[in-house]
């Protein structure tokens, strides 16, 4: 999400006519920004939501929950 933020901005900047880096090019090219679009979403992906949804209930669930093989 920041690479595509940062593609965005290094676009604006290239259409007011400042002269970018290679390097500053090449992030254009990747992540193929369209001015007429917009500022990207800050919002994550689906996948990414799922992702981390999973994780943290993986770690709450190793926290809290009673371990059931232990005797008491």
């Amino acid at each position: 999400m920041q690479q595509k933020g940062l593609a965005y901005s290094l676009s604006e900047l290239k259409a007011t006519g400042v002269k970018l880096s290679a390097g500053s090019e090449a992030a254009i090219s990747r992540y193929q920004i369209n001015l007429s679009d917009g500022y990207p979403t800050l919002a994550p992906e689906l996948p990414n939501i799922l992702f981390a949804a999973v994780v943290f209930l993986i770690i709450i669930g190793a926290t809290w929950l009673k371990n059931t093989s232990e005797k008491s």
